[in-house]
């Protein structure tokens, strides 16, 4: 089934890739073709550290860099 699906897409835009006339349309395509492949952003709302939990922006931030700061010396 994927692989149904993976070829399908390929065709789609290999086909839509022949049609364009000129480099604008190309990179047109080209980029819409990496905006649909790109990774989604994930929002943190709430972290759980220490088993405490961790809110707001700044503060999750704090935790984040609190931990990859230490995680070298740990390990």
């Amino acid at each position: 089934m994927n692989k149904t699906i993976t070829e399908t897409k390929r065709n789609y835009y290999k086909t839509k890739l022949n049609a364009c006339k000129d480099y604008k349309e190309n990179w047109k395509l080209i980029n819409e073709l990496l905006l649909n492949n790109a990774s989604k952003t994930t929002v943190i709302n709430e972290l759980i550290a220490d088993e405490k939990k961790i809110v707001g922006d700044e503060n999750i931030a704090n935790e984040f860099n609190r931990f990859f700061s230490c995680i070298g010396i740990q390990i």
